[in-house]
């Protein structure tokens, strides 16, 4: 068994009980004989309150102090899962920014992956460590913190997936699929079991944030299988590939 990444959305970890829930998933693969990386996003609509803090006193404009700001948001849910995993007597570490390997330019807010250095991550793994990884930031070569726009803790997933030469990239998200529609809102919708990365870049385009789009050229251009899954019961929703 090789490695598996699995990233947990941010209305999947938003409580206690829901990150024992992410522990069990892990639990589940290690099981199995795999290697597991976690990813993580801000629990629950933590981003959102911390961007509105920032926009009570006017510093939305000031984009390095909003990256040190929002990357908090996921370094507090990676050290959430990480002691609930710990409790499990499951051996886990979190990550920041500075160790993470993953080198960005210097956009703040809306940075690009330039490099991703796996060498710490593959020593936790070598370990039996699980690195438990906050998603949604990196480091520019002056070594300040950057993020990588909303969603972008998919696409910390898919790059070290792909840097990692994962097995699988499985997306944990609260609907659990892709659809043709919002499911929250209808009722009547078709899921779709397989797709192509067209397809899905498609639907984001028409306003689907079920995936990251940017995390979407990523993994087509890796070949890159993602699935998404309901983080309840595993079970795969969709599978995207280039078939």
């Amino acid at each position: 068994m090789g490695i598996i990444v699995l990233k947990f959305g941010g209305k999947t970890i938003s409580s206690i009980e829901k990150l024992r829930t992410a522990s069990l998933r892990i639990s589940e693969c290690l099981n199995k004989g795999h290697k597991v990386v976690a990813v993580v996003s801000a629990m629950g609509d933590e981003t959102d309150r911390l961007i509105e803090m920032a926009a009570d006193i006017d510093g939305c404009g000031y984009k390095r102090e909003l990256d040190h700001l929002l990357c908090t948001g996921e370094i507090k849910a990676a050290a959430l899962l990480s002691m609930v995993l710990l409790s499990s007597e499951i051996k886990s570490k979190s990550m920041n920014f500075t160790t993470l390997g993953i080198k960005t330019n210097s956009e703040h807010f809306s940075a690009k992956v330039e490099n991703v250095d796996t060498r710490s991550i593959k020593e936790l793994l070598d370990q039996g460590v699980v690195p438990v990884i906050p998603g949604y930031q990196g480091v520019d070569s002056n070594g300040e913190v950057t993020t990588l726009g909303r969603g972008g803790s998919d696409i910390t997933a898919v790059v070290l997936a792909s840097a990692l030469k994962a097995e699988q990239c499985v997306l944990f998200k609260d609907v659990g699929a892709v659809y043709d529609d919002d499911p929250k809102v209808n009722i009547h919708v078709t899921k779709f079991d397989k797709m192509s990365y067209d397809t899905l870049y498609d639907i984001v385009n028409k306003g689907c944030k079920v995936v990251c789009k940017d995390s979407i050229e990523i993994a087509k251009s890796n070949n890159l299988i993602i699935s998404i899954a309901n983080p309840e019961n595993f079970r795969i929703g969709t599978k995207i590939s280039n078939e």
